[in-house]
């Protein structure tokens, strides 16, 4: 591994080298090259991916805090199953890391050497030492690079903050002259999709020699699939009783290819091509967000696709609510500097009541009226919201505030938020008194220059991004051509780090797991662990993916074909499980567990390919009882 990160590393700097300076010379002495990016980038814009705001960089920012989250929650949930003695080893370091830098990346501190850590050392060499490989990594490093392109951390940061008081620390910490404009904002999202197409491209190319695919087959046996999908117990009885339903099953499988093949060119021709590309990926993406257990791979697909289509929802500026408010009340000043603080999007426009009467007849709206209730109007709509009703108006109107709807709307329901809102509103001024100078509001006002050619950095990183995505691109394999592809090409390693990696999901072997699996029972108690039930779902420890893809997975994969009882060949793996158990629980001393090996044939794929789904009957393979000891 050590010599195939050394050779990928060498590789990648070596042709970034290259590019680099094909680029500089060609900035030097080819005037016109300097604006090729910025046309393309036009070009996008008009087709591909139109919306953008006069806060673009704010939504940025939104997005790169839950894709830190996203990856802080993983590595939160491989570092509590770590034993004590994994602390101080490679495991345990590069769980600390990963702990720390996706902090990082939420937070906005030295975001671009965060991104660039994971990028370059954690999901390519960390996650090998963790034993949690996976392609949701490499589809993180695709959205990593998007982030590094459009200089996420600067806004809405400790980076931002950093940058506005010291400025001269901006170049330390990785950032331009300026934050990059509308067009290369729009090349870096074509850049993300172009690596994220190419990997569904390998897997197209991959399966198109899979009669199981081919024939849609893949599509039913995946929703069965009682160690990838949730709800394999709901879907397996429709399938059973309606041959309907196992058709569109394999339907909707065919469709995916399809998808697979044509998601950049509909999204690069524009109109409904585009909106057809995008429908089905939200599909795909919720199905497995919901229904697949793909660790966090459904999550990051979900933050690269709302950061490429995010509609305007939410973030139109030029559709503001009027807030009318007690300039002279110490909690109405409170509250609109707090809806002004996360109004990112400037969609609030405050409007005082004492410098407005004319304003507030315009909407029939009386002076007495408006300095007892808050009030809000949405110009056009119509609409007057007061009270406890204009919190709800203002819940969906910021999309900050959109994680609070769901209570806001269950204190309506349930007549307790009026309530509490009358009470405080009857009191407001005895309670917190009134103010002679309101205070100054957070402004969102100044929009981003939508227009800054692309930094010449900028320019080196997307031409070596595409150049290795090509040499990714040529170098897939065509089994059904006889040609096994070049996998190991050192260029093909090299396109690793920005996400174009071989990958071979839901093949035949991930349709075979269905067939065997496992439970331990502390035989004590009687209790089950929480690796497997006995009808082979994931339980709780699975919540690692360091338990699932060092550990079961390779149980239910090694075992495919086997017909014999598996309990010495996997004996270390169970002991690890005993152990990571019972240092979860704090059960200290000697324990009986009792492993129990599970074996139910598949379906009869020849069955299923005619519509015919099939239910094989489980039956258990073998026990033993072992003795850990912790």
């Amino acid at each position: 591994m050590n010599e195939t990160y050394v050779l990928l590393q060498t590789t990648f700097a070596v042709s970034f080298a290259a590019i680099a300076a094909i680029v500089f010379l060609g900035h030097r002495f080819v005037p016109q090259s300097r604006t090729v990016l910025t046309r393309f980038g036009t070009f996008l814009q008009a087709r591909s991916f139109p919306v953008f705001t006069p806060h673009e960089h704010n939504r940025l920012a939104v997005l790169r805090f839950f894709f830190g989250l996203i990856i802080f929650l993983r590595a939160i949930d491989v570092a509590s199953l770590l034993l004590p003695e994994e602390y101080f080893r490679p495991a345990g370091y590069f769980s600390a890391f990963e702990l720390i830098f996706s902090l990082f990346i939420m937070f906005g501190f030295a975001t671009q050497f965060a991104l660039g850590f994971f990028m370059f050392v954690m999901w390519l060499l960390g996650e090998n030492y963790l034993g949690t490989s996976t392609l949701g990594n490499d589809v993180a490093a695709m959205v990593a690079l998007f982030f590094l392109l459009t200089e996420a951390g600067r806004t809405l940061s400790i980076d931002g903050y950093l940058v506005k008081k010291i400025p001269a620390i901006r170049p330390l910490l990785g950032y331009g002259s300026h934050l990059p404009g509308n067009e290369s904002i729009a090349v870096a999202k074509f850049v993300m999709l172009f690596s994220y197409w190419l990997v569904c491209m390998y897997s197209l190319m991959i399966h198109l020699n899979e009669p199981a695919w081919m024939t849609g087959v893949t599509g039913p046996m995946l929703f069965v699939n009682n160690f990838m999908s949730r709800f394999h117990y709901l879907v397996e009885p429709i399938l059973l009783q309606s041959t309907l339903a196992v058709l569109f099953a394999r339907m909707s499988l065919v469709v995916m290819m399809v998808w697979y093949a044509a998601l950049l060119p509909f999204v690069l021709f524009g109109g409904w091509w585009r909106i057809g590309a995008i429908i089905w990926g939200i599909l795909f993406f919720l199905l497995s967000c919901v229904g697949l257990q793909l660790g966090s791979l459904s999550y990051i697909e979900m933050i690269m696709w709302i950061a490429l289509f995010w509609p305007q929802w939410g973030v139109d500026s030029t559709k503001k609510l009027l807030l009318f408010y007690d300039d002279k009340c110490n909690l109405c000043d409170r509250t609109v500097q707090f809806v002004r603080r996360v109004d990112l999007f400037d969609r609030v426009q405050l409007t005082p009541v004492s410098k407005n009467h004319d304003v507030l007849a315009t909407y029939g709206i009386s002076i007495d009226t408006a300095l007892e209730d808050l009030h809000g109007v949405i110009p056009g709509a119509g609409k007057v919201a007061a009270g406890y009703d204009l919190y709800l108006l203002l819940a969906r109107h910021v999309q900050v505030l959109w994680l609070a709807l769901p209570l806001l709307w269950l204190g309506k329901i349930l007549a307790v938020g009026p309530a509490i809102y009358r009470f405080v509103a009857a009191r407001r001024r005895a309670m917190f008194g009134a103010c002679v100078l309101p205070r100054p509001k957070a402004d969102w006002a100044a929009a981003v220059p939508t227009s800054q050619p692309p930094t010449l950095m900028f320019s080196m990183v997307v031409w070596h991004a595409i150049f290795l995505g090509m040499v990714y691109g040529i170098t897939l394999p065509v089994p059904y051509m006889g040609h096994k592809g070049y996998n190991d090409h050192p260029l093909s390693l090299a396109a690793r780090v920005y996400g174009d990696a071989p990958i071979n999901v839901f093949n035949s072997t991930d349709l075979h797991m269905i067939d065997n699996w496992f439970t331990l029972t502390d035989v004590e108690t009687n209790t089950l662990l929480p690796v497997f039930a006995k009808d082979g779902s994931r339980l709780g420890l699975h919540r690692s993916d360091r338990l699932y893809f060092g550990n079961t997975v390779k149980f239910r994969r090694g075992e495919i074909g086997k017909t014999d009882c598996a309990f010495t060949r996997r004996e270390k793996s169970m002991r690890y499980l005993t152990q990571v158990w019972m240092h979860n629980t704090g059960l200290k001393g000697t324990r009986e567990i009792l492993y129990t090996q599970y074996h139910q044939p598949h379906p009869d794929q020849s069955l299923v390919a005619q519509n015919i789904y099939t239910k094989n009957p489980v039956e258990v393979r073998c026990e033993v009882t072992f003795t850990s000891k912790r």
